[in-house]
């Protein structure tokens, strides 16, 4: 089967792309997640024992100061790291789109059978088979394709297929062939 889509890409679409690397990674979603929402109140639930227990007023004086660094981490943690990731993702590609301006333009995405090409305006062309791809993940209306080791191979706006059977159809082949 023949799939052949041509579309651009903005700064945004990989920089999104890279920031949701964080929810399938297990290491990123365990640091990011886990460690704020579980482990952190873990230690809270420590602190208010600790602070009932003992009636040293310096005991008690950090327990309350601990209670209130261990809920403002996890909020801290959960609402602002993946904005300062993005933060973080949006400049490294603005600086790479400035210095390699063919990631700009449009891009022709082919998949024939397990064979993946995708050409630049420029005339670069990157070749590989299926068996590369590690991740397809659909997210934010873009379907971000990941090759080996989770490095973004290329974003394709849901705008690039003509009807939502076209985006259904390219998807379940692709997810086949990993």
């Amino acid at each position: 089967m023949k799939f052949t889509y041509t579309y651009t890409n903005t700064v945004d679409d990989y920089a999104i792309a890279e920031n949701n690397t964080f929810l399938f990674i297990p290491k990123k979603f365990f640091l990011d997640y886990i460690l704020p929402v579980i482990v952190l109140p873990v230690v809270e639930i420590s602190m208010v024992i600790s602070y009932i227990n003992y009636d040293y007023t310096f005991v008690r004086v950090m327990s309350i100061v601990l209670i209130i660094l261990s809920i403002l981490g996890p909020l801290i943690a959960l609402f602002k790291a993946p904005k300062v990731r993005y933060c973080k993702f949006k400049t490294y590609y603005t600086e790479l789109f400035q210095n390699n301006k063919y990631l700009e333009g449009q891009k022709k995405l082919v998949i024939n059978n397990n064979n993946i090409s995708l050409k630049f305006n420029n005339g670069k062309e990157f070749n590989l088979v299926s068996s590369n791809i590690s991740k397809v993940f659909i997210k934010n209306n873009r379907v971000n394709i990941y090759i080996d080791n989770y490095k973004i191979l290329t974003v394709i706006p849901f705008s690039t297929f003509k009807t939502m059977e076209e985006r259904n159809l390219f998807i379940s082949h692709i997810k086949q062939t990993l």
